[in-house]
């Protein structure tokens, strides 16, 4: 959960930060409303939450190497791709509808062929390099010497997969900020993140959600009360502009 709140915060921040820096290049001609700026402070209220109620014994995630290693791979990566997703949505000549089949069609293919170099890079690690490392190695008998759940653990790999496709889309909504966008992304898997706990509570008997859990998720929804009071007006600039 510290893990994902993380990651979470950090794609608010990096999507104000390519709204900034393409407000800068001249690229991105409109204004991030403060009622957006407001949310994405909550959000990040809302977040913290969580990494300030750590209980002791639990993972140390800021003081692992390998951690915040993986982190910062994840926000440099997701710094670019926010970045091209939004030179691409903004650098259109005015009057040019937006067409996003070239551009996710681009993405996939090379983020596909990406994950499969590796995968087989990895899977040989051992063979070719001589890596002994435990997580190269886990990762090879995960194909040779499968867990006899393998099946199910596919099947929740590809529920998980199907919704990323699709929530990739909502970076991509026409005449919005990066801020509104990333905020919107962010702050739906949370609640369902919640949801889904109070769900596992509930049928399956897992733990409920706890109090930091409910308070991130009031933030949460006060940081989309801000959100709507934004798209409000970015709906009426668009249909200003004749845009809508």
């Amino acid at each position: 959960m510290v893990a994902m709140v993380i990651m979470r915060s950090s794609v608010i921040i990096i999507s104000r930060v390519v709204d900034a820096v393409q407000i800068k290049q001249g690229i991105l001609q409109k204004k991030v409303f403060m009622e957006e700026n407001i949310a994405v402070l909550f959000a990040l209220l809302a977040t913290g939450v969580h990494l300030y109620t750590v209980k002791a014994g639990n993972f140390d995630f800021i003081h692992n190497t390998a951690a915040v290693t993986i982190l910062l791979s994840y926000i440099l990566a997701y710094t670019i791709r926010i970045y091209i997703m939004n030179y691409y949505k903004n650098t259109r000549a005015k009057g040019v509808p937006l067409d996003n089949n070239g551009f996710f069609g681009i993405e996939q293919i090379a983020a596909f062929t990406f994950v499969v170099m590796l995968s087989i890079l990895f899977f040989n690690a051992t063979q070719w390099f001589g890596l002994e490392v435990p997580q190269i190695i886990d990762f090879h008998n995960a194909f040779v010497l499968p867990n006899t759940m393998w099946f199910w653990g596919v099947i929740s790999g590809t529920a998980f997969g199907v919704v990323a496709f699709f929530s990739v889309f909502l970076f991509m909504f026409k005449g919005r900020t990066a801020t509104f966008a990333g905020l919107v992304n962010r702050l739906t898997s949370l609640v369902a993140g919640t949801t889904a706990t109070l769900l596992s509570a509930i049928l399956l008997g897992a733990k409920y959600p706890e109090m930091q859990d409910w308070i991130s998720l009031f933030f949460i929804f006060i940081a989309v009360g801000f959100l709507s009071v934004a798209e409000k007006k970015r709906t009426m600039e668009l249909k200003a502009e004749k845009s809508l």
